[in-house]
């Protein structure tokens, strides 16, 4: 694509995130003018991004001399008039969609600045882990973030304060106060909390968060649910479980499928062969689709009912 109409494209969301600044509009001459600098200085970079909330743009360079570096990219910041906020200095810089941290990697270091460029997450930690991610709007879930220091990964805040330190194998954060914790050469998870005590003890193959109060869990090969506290709600004797946030579960045993819930009741009894499941996240009803049917279970009404499987869209 041509790269004035690139500019060009890049500068559209600008008069309409002008319109939201708390300030008198431009007049036509001064704002064209304002996107004429603005345009004569993004033809300085190898690379630029979209308008952030804050009329900030993620630009970068690229040149002979760090061409066959591992990070030959090095990316800045300017503002919606061209100013330099931040000089193309580093390896990689993100902007987060629900925070006002900036993902930034200097080298193939990662930490995180404030809006007044201040480091509030030293770059310390190993940015490589997180380098290929581009899909991700929020790095902090819970306000916490999982980082990889010497091979080891802990759990950092969102004020740069340390949760867990960076002493173990793999760490995923499964609620406010909750960590799945691999230990790899021992081949067993468990969770702890940000005491570092353990709350799931280390006897599971897996485990998963469905949400803040339910853990997928496997033990030799069987499946079953935890709760939050480490409670086997759910004993893992399943071939296969699979959960909603209302606290119902498809479970499958001796090849059939059916529906328990929290307390482990059988609800919907182990009958059917279905070739899928559906759940409706935060509704109560469960859908299994089995050769030439659809079952439907309301857990509200406490009955299932047959549809034929042409009404599946």
């Amino acid at each position: 694509m041509n790269r004035t109409l690139i500019i060009a494209i890049l500068l559209l969301p600008l008069l309409a995130w002008a319109q939201t600044k708390p300030t008198a509009p431009l007049p036509p001459e001064e704002s064209k003018a304002r996107l004429q600098q603005l345009g004569d200085s993004l033809r300085k970079y190898d690379y630029f991004d979209y308008l952030d909330r804050y009329g900030w743009i993620i630009v970068s360079v690229r040149s002979d001399d760090n061409a066959k570096k591992a990070w030959p990219n090095r990316f800045g910041i300017i503002d919606d008039f061209g100013r330099q906020i931040l000089p193309c200095e580093y390896s990689d810089i993100r902007f987060q969609e629900h925070s006002d941290l900036i993902f930034v990697m200097k080298d193939s270091l990662l930490g995180f600045m404030n809006r007044q460029l201040e480091w509030v997450i030293p770059p310390k930690y190993d940015g490589r882990v997180w380098y290929d991610v581009e899909e991700i709007d929020d790095f902090f879930e819970y306000g916490m973030i999982v980082l990889d220091m010497n091979g080891k990964e802990g759990v950092v805040d969102s004020t740069g304060r340390e949760i867990l330190p960076c002493q173990y194998d793999r760490v995923r954060t499964a609620g406010p106060d909750l960590f799945i914790i691999e230990k790899r050469n021992e081949k067993v998870v468990g969770a702890v909390n940000h005491h570092g005590d353990t709350v799931i003890p280390f006897v599971y193959n897996l485990l998963y968060a469905y949400n803040d109060h339910y853990l997928k869990a496997e033990r030799q090969d069987l499946y079953g649910v935890l709760s939050a506290t480490g409670q086997e709600i759910i004993p893992c004797k399943y071939e296969m479980i699979w959960g909603s946030d209302m606290g119902y579960f498809a479970a499958r045993q001796g090849g059939k499928w059916g529906v328990v819930d929290s307390a482990n009741n059988v609800v919907v009894p182990f009958l059917y062969k279905a070739s899928y499941l559906c759940f409706f996240p935060k509704s109560d009803i469960i859908e299994l689709v089995i050769p030439g049917k659809k079952v439907s279970y309301s857990t509200e009404k406490g009955k299932f009912w047959f549809l034929p499987l042409t009404t599946v869209s």
